[in-house]
């Protein structure tokens, strides 16, 4: 008897439920890179309000899962994870949301690369990884509210 194959992630995926070879669709790509480009536009032209701030973390966590979950991209989500805190520390010591240069240079790169993991991403990871980042999206803003307000945990 033959010893047989191991199959490769992809041959796994392709051979299993439809579920899990759905991607986003082309609308769902295209609102997900007009979310991205215009949030980091705001914040580079100084009409960034907080709602955006909360939007660029919540994508920063996003994507930084899915790079996570899916072994591709976790080099530059871990820095543009690291640029999302850093714009949330800034607005938490000045009340304002603005880039410094480096970060906008970064934030830029960010966006491409967050725009290329949703054309590969399975449909079902990005759900479950939205579900998560929400979840971890409230628990940042609740300990920002506190720190803000010089509550304790």
């Amino acid at each position: 008897m033959k010893p047989r194959r191991v199959l490769s992630k992809a041959e796994l995926l392709e051979r299993g439920p439809s579920c899990f070879r759905r991607k986003l669709d082309r609308q769902q790509l295209r609102d997900l890179a007009i979310c991205h480009t215009v949030n980091l536009d705001a914040v580079a032209r100084g009409d960034a309000d907080p709602e955006i701030l909360w939007d660029i973390v919540g994508a920063a966590l996003t994507w930084h899962r899915v790079a996570a979950v899916m072994h591709i991209g976790e080099f530059e989500m871990e820095e543009q994870l690291a640029v999302a805190t850093r714009l949330l520390e800034r607005w938490q010591a000045t009340g304002r949301v603005e880039w410094d240069s480096d970060d906008y240079a970064l934030a830029r790169l960010g966006v491409a690369v967050m725009d290329e993991l949703a054309l590969i991403v399975p449909l079902m990871t990005a759900m479950e990884v939205s579900a998560w980042s929400e979840l971890e999206l409230d628990r940042i803003a609740d300990a920002a509210r506190r720190d803000r307000l010089g509550v304790k945990a």
